[in-house]
């Protein structure tokens, strides 16, 4: 619990399901094509959070993302409560 990574966190395409709670990272945050269902609870990261390809079903509360989220192809059809998102969503149903 309580990882920060100053830049990017880069985990596309690997088998990872989880990440640990209050996870910060400081630039871009990529799950894309992972088999991920969930995130933790308050991450943050400051520009893009990609989740494209995923099976993630819902966003955490409080998620706060710096510039794009990105969830094209992926089964999420809403948002959650208190949600930020500094420039733009993509990919939502």
């Amino acid at each position: 619990d309580n990882l920060e990574v100053e830049c990017n966190l880069v985990l596309s395409n690997t088998p990872i399901t989880s990440l640990p709670d209050n996870l910060e990272v400081g630039w871009n945050l990529v799950l894309s094509n992972t088999p991920i269902t969930s995130l933790p609870d308050n991450l943050k990261v400051g520009w893009d959070l990609d989740l494209s390809n995923t099976p993630i079903t819902s966003l955490p509360d409080n998620l706060k993302v710096g510039r794009v989220l990105d969830l094209s192809n992926t089964p999420i059809a809403s948002l959650p409560d208190n949600l930020k998102v500094g420039c733009k969503v993509v990919g939502l149903k």
